[in-house]
């Protein structure tokens, strides 16, 4: 591992905690949304279609993770605030399974200026 991973590794240890035990709580609550969330789909689907709302609410689990086991980062509010923000408009703008108009599939990413 290079030397400025490691010391960027060692910089967020001391202010997010952790990094097995951040990780560890993140994955658990992780499985509780997913757990909530199949339960919202049709009974006979067994899977879940994750949206874009959902993968800030992912992010946003992180956070929470990196607050229970790390010190105080007010960066880590902001975060929860500028997810929350995406979530809905994300939400918002996109019912299950149909991709905002003008993004190509399911991308995230609008094609590019010089994509032909």
């Amino acid at each position: 591992m290079s030397d400025n991973i490691a010391t960027l590794l060692e910089e967020r240890g001391a202010t997010h905690g952790d990094a097995a035990e951040t990780f560890d709580l993140q994955a658990k609550l992780t499985e509780v949304y997913l757990a909530a969330r199949l339960k919202t789909e049709p009974t006979s689907q067994r899977s879940i279609i994750c949206q874009r709302h959902d993968a800030t609410i992912l992010h946003i689990l992180g956070k929470i993770a990196r607050i229970a086991c790390g010190k105080y980062n007010k960066d880590d509010w902001t975060d929860i605030q500028g997810y929350a923000k995406l979530g809905d408009q994300m939400q918002s703008l996109n019912t299950y399974g149909k991709p905002i108009e003008g993004i190509i599939g399911t991308s995230t990413f609008p094609p590019s200026d010089t994509e032909q």
